[in-house]
């Protein structure tokens, strides 16, 4: 259980049941910034940030926070590389047809 600054946010890396989750932290939908130490709201977002890891983690307990939810740039290309293998798997197969056909 932890969270961390990446980028501009902060966001939380924990596992519940063997299914780990790293989540952007959120406060009321919107994400919660990273700010440096000496910021005048630092430590508000702090407490923020720990509140919002709290919520995530009750959130995967009763199974309402799920993969679909999260974006990573991991699963967008596993969608892009899905996606551009449906669209020629059609070719292949009329390809490997038309060999069949032809012997």
């Amino acid at each position: 259980m932890a969270f961390w600054k990446r980028g501009k946010w902060y966001w939380a890396d924990f596992t519940v049941n063997g299914t780990r989750y790293r989540v952007p932290l959120k406060d009321r939908g919107k994400r919660i910034p990273a700010l440096s130490q000496d910021h005048p709201h630092y430590l508000e977002t702090q407490e923020k940030a720990i509140r919002a890891e709290e919520r995530a983690i009750q959130k995967a307990e009763r199974g309402e926070l799920t993969l679909a939810a999260v974006s990573s740039p991991v699963l967008d290309s596993a969608k892009q590389v899905n996606g551009t293998s449906r669209r020629t798997a059609p070719s292949l197969r009329r390809r490997a047809g038309a060999r069949s056909a032809s012997w």
